[in-house]
Parts: structure tokens; C-alpha cells; sequence
């Protein structure tokens, strides 16, 4: 569903929501995924959901993924929706979200704690 008019209500879909630029949705609204480009004000409970830049969103977002890109807004409360929880209500299994890879810096470079270390024995 792609809204670019106002609407005022509930929505539930098994797929994408999008609120285009000039798209302005106060409500509910339940969806596999949801994109704001334009201004949502309510509730919202995804499995992923994106702000883009102009994007403007406020209420209370449930998702296991959320994206606020630089140039958006958000102003509410956000929760971290587990892959149970979301099972719950659609009733199909989702792949546990994938891991954040640990990046070690390169053996040259020095770390803040070995800076500290040196300057206190040396």
C-alpha cells in the first residue's frame, strides 16, 4: 500500500506500507515492512521499518529492524520486537536477524588503553 494522500485509521498488511512525500497516515498501522518519506503520527508495529530523509514519524514503533536515515525525524518510543513475538501474530517463522560482525582495528594502530598505559609508566 502506498499512501502520497491523508489517511486517518487502521492498517494491516502481510507486506510494505509506504508513506510517500506528500503521504500523511494518523493511526495504526501493522505490516511486514513500513517506509516514511512523508509524516506518520501513531502507532506502528513492523518486522522493519525505515525513515527516510524528510521522513517524519512520532508515536510508539515496535520492529525487529529500524532505520531513521540522516535528514528524518523522530520523536516517540521504539521497542525491539523479537522474532517470537512477531511469529505470535502472523503465524510463520522469520530468520533470527543476522549478527553484528565485531571489526578489530589493524595490530598498528594503538589502542587508547596501551596510550594511557605508556604515558603512566613512562
Amino acid at each position: 500500500m502506498h499512501v502520497d494522500g491523508e489517511l486517518s485509521g487502521v492498517i494491516l498488511s502481510e507486506s510494505l506500507v509506504t508513506v510517500g512525500k506528500t503521504g500523511i497516515i494518523e493511526g495504526e498501522v501493522t505490516a511486514r515492512k513500513m517506509v516514511v518519506t512523508g509524516h506518520f503520527v501513531g502507532n506502528a508495529e513492523c518486522e522493519e521499518i525505515e525513515i527516510l530523509s524528510g521522513g517524519k514519524m512520532a508515536g510508539t514503533i515496535s520492529s525487529r529492524v529500524l532505520v531513521i536515515e540522516r535528514g528524518s525525524f523522530f520523536e516517540g518510543e521504539s521497542k525491539l520486537k523479537s522474532a517470537d513475538a512477531l511469529d505470535e501474530k502472523t503465524g510463520k517463522t522469520l530468520p533470527a536477524p543476522s549478527a553484528v560482525p565485531v571489526i578489530q582495528p589493524p595490530s598498528n594502530i594503538a589502542r587508547l588503553d596501551d596510550l594511557k598505559n605508556k604515558s603512566q609508566t613512562g
